[in-house]
C-alpha cells in the first residue's frame, strides 16, 4: 500500500511537468528521438503533394512566331526560341485565327513575342482575289499582329513563292499578281524600319520561272514545296532571324548560278549595287 502510495505523486508529477512544458511551448520528447513517418497525418501528406507540382506556366523562351499555310505546316525553324503555327488552306485574311492558336498553347506567352513572319498571300490569290484586296488583307494582317502582339518589334512578310507552271494560263495570272503583291509589300516594308521583307524568289525563281526541282512532283497545282523546297524556305527564314538585331529587307541576287549557300556569304560588288539599302543588309 506504501508503494502504491508512494508511486501516485511520481504520475502526478510527471503530468504536471507534461503540462507545464506545454504552456511555455517546450518538448519534453528526448533531443535524440526520431519521429517516425508514420505520425505524419493524410491531411499533412496531401498538403505537401500539392505544394510540391510545379505550377505550369507559359514559357517565355519563345520569342518568334512564323504564321503560315500549307508550305508551312510541319516546318521547324530549328531554332529554340521560334515556332511554327500553319494551317492548310489559310489566307492573310484570316491571320487571326492563328494568332487565337498562339493564346491557346501554353508553350507561348504573347507578350514575350517580339517578331512575327508572315508567310501568307498564296490562298488569296488562289481564291480569285486580286492583288489590291490581297495587299489589302496583308496590311490589316499586319496591323492585327502589332495590336495582338503588345511587345512586337519587327514584323516580317515572307513573299508569295511563284506557282510551278502546270496550269497554263492559270499559273502566269497567279505568278503576275504575286509579283505585284511582293512588290507593293517591298515597297511597303521599306517605310518602315520595324518591317521587313524577305524574298523567296532568291532560291523559288530562276529566269522569271519557278524552280521545277524544289516543288512536289504530285501536286497538280503547282504551289507546294517537296523536302528541299522547304528546307529552302526554312534557310531563308532562318538566315533573317539570325540577323534580327539590325533588321532590313532581304534581297535576292541576280546571280542565279550561285547557290543557296554562297548567297548566304559575302555579297558581289553587283549584288551591293542593286539592292536598295535600310538598315543593314541581309544576304541570302
Amino acid at each position: 500500500m506504501a508503494e502504491s502510495r508512494s508511486q501516485e505523486p511520481l504520475m502526478a508529477t510527471s503530468t504536471a511537468e507534461d503540462q507545464s512544458a506545454a504552456k511555455s511551448g517546450k518538448s519534453t520528447t528526448p533531443a535524440d528521438h526520431v519521429t517516425p513517418d508514420s505520425t505524419v497525418t493524410a491531411a499533412e501528406s496531401s498538403t505537401k503533394n500539392v505544394h510540391s507540382t510545379p505550377k505550369v506556366t507559359k514559357s517565355p523562351t519563345i520569342t518568334k512566331i512564323v504564321f503560315g499555310a500549307s508550305n508551312c505546316v510541319g516546318l521547324h525553324m530549328g531554332r529554340p526560341d521560334t515556332k511554327v503555327f500553319a494551317q492548310s488552306g489559310t489566307t492573310a485574311a484570316k491571320v487571326q485565327t492563328l494568332i487565337n492558336d498562339v493564346k491557346a498553347d501554353d508553350s507561348v506567352s504573347m507578350s514575350a513575342v517580339d517578331t512575327v513572319i508572315i508567310n501568307l498571300g498564296t490562298n488569296d490569290i488562289v481564291q480569285k482575289r486580286d492583288s489590291e484586296q490581297v495587299e489589302i488583307s496583308l496590311t490589316v494582317a499586319v496591323a492585327t499582329v502589332r495590336t495582338e502582339f503588345t511587345n512586337v518589334k519587327t514584323v516580317g512578310f515572307s513573299s508569295i513563292p511563284p506557282r510551278q507552271n502546270r496550269q497554263g494560263q492559270m499559273t502566269q495570272a497567279f505568278n503576275d499578281t504575286a509579283h505585284s503583291v511582293n512588290r507593293f509589300m517591298q515597297k511597303f516594308c521599306n517605310k518602315d524600319p520595324s518591317l521587313v521583307y524577305i524574298d523567296n524568289a532568291c532560291f523559288a525563281q530562276s529566269n522569271g520561272q519557278a524552280v521545277a526541282s524544289l516543288y512536289n512532283p504530285s501536286d497538280k497545282n503547282g504551289l507546294h514545296f517537296n523536302m528541299p523546297g522547304r528546307k529552302e524556305l526554312v534557310a531563308n527564314i532562318t538566315n533573317a532571324l539570325e540577323e534580327d538585331s539590325e533588321w532590313t529587307t532581304v534581297f535576292a541576287s541576280k546571280d542565279k548560278k550561285r547557290s543557296h549557300s554562297q548567297l548566304s556569304a559575302t555579297p558581289t560588288s553587283a549584288d551591293k549595287h542593286d539592292a536598295k539599302r535600310v538598315n543593314k543588309d541581309i544576304w541570302v
